[in-house]
C-alpha cells in the first residue's frame, strides 16, 4: 500500500476539493456527462483517511451521483441499480437512506417485487443504532408495509366472486389474510410515532372495510383525527368526514368533525 507524504497528502485534498466544486459547477450547468466523468475521479476521495472526509465523501457521492443518475439521457436502470449497490458497500453510515432511495426508484419503474425485497433486507440490517438510524429504519419498515397492502390489493383484485363471498378459510383467502396482517400489524407499531402517515392510513382503512371491521377502522381515523400525538390535518378529518358519510353516520357526529376541520382550516 502506497503511504502518502504529507505534501501528497495536501495536494490530493486539493485536487479533492477542486474535483467537487466542478461537478457541483457542472449539475448547476446541466452538464451531466462532463458531471459523470468527474464524479469517476471523485471517488478518490474515498482514498482519504481524515475522519471528516471518510464519514461524509460516501454521502457526498451518493447525492451528486442521484443527480447525475436521474438527469442523464442515457442513464439505464443497470446504471442505477450498480450506482445504489455500489453506495450500500462503501457508505454503511447512509445504507439506510441509499436503501430508501433506491426503493423509490424501483417503485417508480413499477418494480414492487424487488422494492420489496430492497426493504425488507434494508429492514433487518443493524449498524450504530443511532437515533436518526432508528427513525429511518421507521420509514423503511412504513414503505415495506405499505407495499404488503399492495400486494393485498393486487391479490384481492385476482380473486373470483366465489373466493370474495366464500368465508370459509381456503388457501387464497389465507395467502390474503397473511398480507393483511403483516401491513396492518407494522403500520400499527408506525401510528404510534408523530407524523402525518396519510397513505398509511387510508391503507389500513381500506383493509379493515374488506374484512367488515368498521369499528376498528372509524377507531383508527378518530385516533388520527383527534389525538395530540400528531399535528393539527385537515386531511385526517376528510377521511373521517367521507367514512362517517358512507356509513351514515348520526349527523350529530358529521358535523362535530366539520368543525374541528372548519377550526383547522381557519
Amino acid at each position: 500500500m502506497h503511504h502518502y507524504s504529507w505534501n501528497e497528502k495536501v495536494t490530493f485534498r486539493r485536487f479533492v476539493e477542486v474535483c467537487q466544486r466542478r461537478i457541483q459547477e457542472a449539475l448547476l450547468r446541466y452538464r451531466w456527462q462532463e458531471a459523470a466523468e468527474l464524479l469517476r475521479n471523485y471517488f478518490q476521495s474515498l482514498e482519504d483517511k481524515t475522519t471528516f472526509q471518510r464519514r461524509w465523501a460516501p454521502e457526498v457521492i451518493w447525492r451528486m451521483g442521484t443527480e447525475i443518475l436521474l438527469h442523464h439521457p442515457e442513464t439505464r436502470d443497470d446504471d442505477i441499480n450498480s450506482f445504489h449497490g455500489q453506495m450500500k458497500n462503501i457508505g454503511l453510515k447512509i445504507y439506510l437512506k441509499v436503501c430508501l432511495e433506491h426503493a423509490f426508484h424501483m417503485l417508480c419503474g413499477g418494480n414492487l417485487d424487488e422494492a420489496h425485497r430492497g426493504l425488507t433486507v434494508a429492514e433487518s440490517w443493524r449498524y450504530g443504532g443511532t437515533y436518526s438510524q432508528q427513525e429511518l429504519l421507521k420509514f423503511i419498515q412504513a414503505y415495506r408495509a405499505l407495499l404488503d397492502y399492495c400486494t393485498w390489493c393486487k391479490k384481492r383484485s385476482m380473486m373470483s366472486k366465489e373466493d370474495l363471498e366464500d368465508h370459509t378459510e381456503t388457501t387464497v383467502s389465507q395467502d390474503l389474510h397473511n398480507y393483511f396482517r403483516q401491513a396492518f400489524v407494522t403500520m400499527q407499531e408506525i401510528f404510534k410515532n408523530p407524523g402525518v402517515w396519510d397513505p398509511f392510513v387510508i391503507s389500513c382503512v381500506d383493509m379493515l372495510e374488506f374484512y367488515e371491521d368498521h369499528e376498528e377502522a372509524l377507531k383508527l381515523l378518530e385516533f388520527y383525527a383527534y389525538d395530540k400525538l400528531f399535528v393539527p390535518n385537515p386531511n385526517a378529518f376528510v377521511y373521517l368526514y367521507t367514512f362517517l358519510k358512507k356509513h351514515q353516520a348520526e349527523e350529530k357526529a358529521i358535523m362535530k368533525v366539520l368543525k374541528k376541520s372548519r377550526n383547522i382550516a381557519s
